[in-house]
């Protein structure tokens, strides 16, 4: 479908109208409040800085919800 309008000028404005349906359900801040989502289980990998800053973020956009840490030592197997 997208390459019959390649070149035209509606190419632009046609991806745009599909930006929030398909990056909103994954992006925070970008559609729908993710918590919305019932089918979906997000996750980040990063410094404890950078889940500060997504807290921070999440409840500014969309309310506080917790998010959790896993760690390596988590996932450890011990003989």
């Amino acid at each position: 479908r997208i390459l019959g309008i390649e070149g035209g000028e509606a190419l632009y404005d046609t991806l745009k109208d599909r930006m929030e349906a398909a990056y909103g359900s994954v992006l925070v801040g970008y559609g729908p409040d993710l918590a919305s989502n019932g089918n979906g289980n997000f996750f980040m990998i990063g410094p404890e800085p950078q889940f500060e800053s997504m807290e921070r973020y999440i409840a500014t956009n969309e309310g506080e919800q917790p998010i959790y840490r896993l760690y390596p030592r988590d996932f450890w197997l011990v003989r």
